[in-house]
């Protein structure tokens, strides 16, 4: 999957978490300002993008993370790397 696409499907993820439309996404956009989202919404940005994706990301990774670019590149890390989750 490549950047682009990542980044579609992170929009609208972004989208349907915050209720906005999102017409695109900064790439240097700080994920709690320039999306408008708080820890809250973070956090459940964290389990759509885990349930769609089907990877698991650390909250350890994910609290390192403070842009939309950091984000994407996390994400194709772990889609390259194949880090999925495990079942129970």
């Amino acid at each position: 999957m490549d950047r682009a696409e990542l980044g579609n499907i992170l929009r609208e993820l972004v989208e349907v978490e915050t209720g906005d439309p999102c017409p695109q996404l900064n790439p240097t956009a700080d994920l709690r300002a320039g999306l408008n989202m708080d820890s809250m919404d973070l956090v459940s940005l964290l389990f759509r993008i885990e349930n769609r994706f089907k990877i698991k990301i650390s909250t350890d990774q994910f609290a390192q993370v403070t842009t939309v670019s950091q984000l994407l590149d996390l994400l194709q890390e772990k889609i390259a790397n194949g880090s999925k989750c495990q079942a129970a």
